[in-house]
């Protein structure tokens, strides 16, 4: 709904779509996107190890020893990986716990971002890092760590998208700002 230079969006989410959102935010980071990608090649080193060999032959402790430390990294990144999302989902799990949605109010207006759950909390366009549209949400940057999401089901209708691009255009400067239309 647009009132008064003001979109009003009632969201509502899954906590599967938190997790989801924290997953992408860790594995977006620097340091992670290398370990996950170590963690593919790992997993590609264990891959080619066991194709290369008769299954019967396998003696997973002579290859450990003839590869060391090469097979030990490699295996040591798909575990730190894993668990690492383990704990994020169980986390996530924890916080969220008979929560069958997160309703949240989100009021776009020339002042900036207000949103509502729990509590009301005010962020101005200026502190704004980015904002990403995709065909489902809008990721709302505020840091490299934290973001507010959006989903577009949540729309009223088409004019309600159209009516926030064209606001996000005139505070946020192109270079935050990655929107599909």
């Amino acid at each position: 709904m647009y009132i008064n230079n003001t979109i009003n969006i009632n969201a509502k989410i899954k906590p599967k779509e938190i997790f989801f959102l924290k997953l992408r935010l860790f594995l977006n980071r620097a340091e992670y996107g290398f370990l996950t990608g170590m963690s593919i090649l790992g997993l590609i080193y264990y891959i080619d190890l066991f194709l290369r060999n008769d299954i019967r032959s396998i003696n997973i402790i002579q290859e450990i020893s003839s590869h060391f430390p090469g097979s030990v990294i490699a295996l040591a990144f798909p575990v730190a990986i894993g668990s690492t999302i383990i704990n994020i989902y169980s986390k996530t799990k924890k916080e969220l716990k008979d929560i069958e949605y997160m309703y949240i109010n989100y009021f776009f207006s020339d002042f900036g971002i207000s949103f509502t759950w729990k509590e009301e909390k005010n962020i101005s366009w200026n502190r704004i890092a980015k904002i990403k549209e995709t065909s489902k949400y809008y990721y709302i940057y505020t840091s490299r760590n934290s973001v507010l999401l959006v989903p577009k089901r949540d729309f009223s209708n088409n004019d309600n998208i159209i009516s926030l691009n064209t606001l996000l255009r005139e505070k946020l400067p192109g270079k935050k700002l990655s929107l599909k239309s």
